[in-house]
This record gives C-alpha cells, structure tokens and sequence, in this order.
C-alpha cells in the first residue's frame, strides 16, 4: 500500500492559506493544516473592530467554512517543535504527526523592548483574541485615556480608529510617523491624526511604565487607562526546528527558495526578504506572495523537477487607514503616492478583493 504525500501547514494566516490552493494539483497530495484558533485572523482589519458597532467575529474567516469540501484536514493545535531528520512534528497537544513536506507560516509575535514595567501594563495588538479583550477594556473605560505605543502602520490605525472616543496619545521613538513612507506621506497622517484630536509625540522613547502612567525619556509622564503597544514585531517562540539556522532576531534563516531544513519550508512574516540593505516590510500582501511561491516550490520537488527560480519580492503598494473616510499610502511598486478619500476607499477595495480571491482560489479546489 503506498501512503499519500502529505504536506503539513503549520499556520493559518496570510501565507499558509495562500499555500492552501496552490498544493490542489499535486496528484496524490494529502494537506494538514496546524492552527489553534477558529479561522483565518484579518489581521490588518482589526483596527477597525474596535469600533464599538464591529464585532471582532467579522474579520475572521472560519476554517470550518474555507476548508469545506477540499479535503484538507485542520488540526486545531500549535505545533512546537518540527523534526525534519524523523518527518514528524510535535503539537502542543502532544501529539507526533508524520509529514513529507512542511510550511511553517506562524507569523510573527510583539515585541517587547527592556522597558520596565511594558510587558507588565500595555496590552499587545497581534491577534483577533487581543482586540477583543481591548474592546472590553474600552468599554470598561470608556471616556478613559488611551495611549497607544508605536507609531508605525498599527499604531496609526489604532490612534486613527480610537480618535471620536477623545483623549488619545500616540508615542513614537523615532522622529516621525510611519517609517515604512515617504516624509511627506506621514506628515499628512500626522496633520490629520492631530486634526481628529490624537496627541501625537514623537522622537520620545518610552522609558518606564507604571500603571496609570508611561514616563517618556527625559520626560513628562503621560498619564493612561487603556494601553496599547503596537511598537514592533518579533520572531516567533515555535516552532523549533530541528537543524535550522536563525538570525540575530531570532527568524528562521531560509535560502532564496526559503527552505530552513531539509523539506521544510517557512512563508509568511518568518522569511525576513533582504535585498542589500533594504528589509522587506513584513505585510499580509508579502506573507500571501510568500504562500504561493513555497506552494509551487513543493510541487516541483514532489514531481521530481528542479527548483524554479529564486523567490524575488515585490510590493504592489501600501495603504494605511487613518480613520473610517481618509488614509495615506502607495500604490504601483512605491512610485503613485496616495492619500485622503481615496487612499481610503482603496483599502477597503483591498480588503473585499483579498475575501473574494481567497474564497475562489478555494472553492476550485472543492470536490464535487
């Protein structure tokens, strides 16, 4: 009796569910699919979720809907550690399933700088789980201060989605809003951030945090109810694999084609792409393209083909929402800046084109 290939994804977000579609060709392929939660986390939406009328439950695509009818098999654990010597992953379940091929997609985790008393007071924003505890700390409080920690693409969607509620600061170490954009593009965010009401610090680390109150380096101390750190991502705890290598940030080291370890493969915010100096922004459009191109990968290597060419990253563009009628951005590979209405309706058009794409690319792979 021969025993199906069977290729393990290890992470339902962005990247492994766009693996998903791209393994349904491959003759005799068995697909597992490893993740704790429910479905599919929207994660760059859940800003918007916030709002009091926005149930969290919306930006959250259940697996028990996608997957119907394809075959593939959820496993609603995480997995801990990935042996590629013995094709075997360990979940936290303690079960051992066996694999040919594994793609480990579990994104990214906060990160918490050495400021005393941060991990202790802020509440971090990286999962449908944590927006809604912060709904229920809003309600709690709900002509409270809200500081929000972190002035790249989160934190200004967080400060943006909060303004109507009043008394929100956001606090940035670097100079500026929004890194990852031109000058001018964050100068307009800021503009309209402080037009909404939002206090806006920038070049002013967070130096220690007690509660009720973030001290600022070199002063003053902003006072808070509600907490929010959006001040980063870093590599995820799990899974350990067996026999790869990491960087100094502690992500899995992958070759061009992003192989870690003999038939595995990571996608998604865990591929940190460089091109010089340069690190590629790690986005939900990025994971999705990293989704596809490991897929592909696989189905060379399980038809017995040599590899394709080198994984080459690209952006179509980057849009940021600054509250529920303006954004900023770019679109066309950096070169159409954007911004106000239409930055705006572009992201909400992004938003129902990912839904809509996803659930085709799914529901070809269907049985009849």
């Amino acid at each position: 009796m021969t025993t199906a290939t069977r290729v393990a994804v290890v992470g339902g977000g962005y990247a492994g569910m766009a693996a998903l579609p791209g393994l349904r060709n491959i003759p005799g392929l068995e697909v597992h699919l490893w993740d704790p939660g429910v479905g599919q986390q929207l994660l760059p939406e859940l800003p918007a979720a916030l709002a009091p009328d926005d149930p969290v439950e919306r930006h959250v695509l259940p697996f028990a809907q996608l997957l119907a009818g394809t075959g593939v098999v959820h496993h609603p654990h995480g997995v801990v550690e990935v042996r590629p010597s013995a094709r075997l992953l360990l979940d936290d379940a303690g079960h051992q399933e066996r694999f040919d091929w594994a793609i480990v997609a579990v994104g990214s985790d906060t990160a918490w700088p050495p400021v005393p008393g941060l991990r202790d007071h802020a509440q971090p924003f990286r999962s449908a789980a944590d927006a809604q505890r912060l709904k229920s700390a809003l309600a709690a409080a709900p002509h409270g201060r809200i500081l929000v920690g972190g002035g790249g693409l989160t934190g200004v969607e967080l400060a943006g989605e909060l303004a109507p509620r009043g008394g929100v600061t956001l606090v940035e170490a670097l100079d500026r809003l929004l890194p990852s954009l031109g000058p001018g593009l964050a100068r307009y965010a800021r503009d309209r951030l402080e037009r909404a009401g939002v206090e806006v610090l920038t070049g002013r680390p967070i130096a220690r945090v007690d509660e009720g109150t973030a001290t600022l380096d070199g002063g003053p101390s902003v006072p808070w109810d509600v907490f929010i750190w959006a001040g980063g991502v870093a590599a995820p705890a799990a899974p350990a694999v067996e026999g790869a290598s990491h960087d100094q940030r502690g992500y899995l080291v992958a070759d061009a084609w992003g192989r870690v370890a003999p038939h595995v493969y990571v996608a998604g915010d865990g591929w940190i792409h460089r091109e010089g100096e340069r690190v590629w922004p790690q986005t939900a459009q990025s994971a999705t393209s990293d989704g596809r191109f490991v897929a592909d990968e696989i189905g060379r290597r399980v038809a017995g083909e040599p590899p394709g060419p080198p994984f080459v990253p690209s952006s179509h563009g980057m849009l940021v929402s600054l509250d529920a009628h303006k954004g900023v951005g770019w679109v066309v590979n950096e070169g159409w800046p954007v911004w106000g209405y239409g930055a705006r309706v572009m992201k909400d058009v992004v938003f129902r084109q990912y839904r809509r794409t996803l659930a085709a690319r799914l529901r070809a792979w269907r049985r009849p």
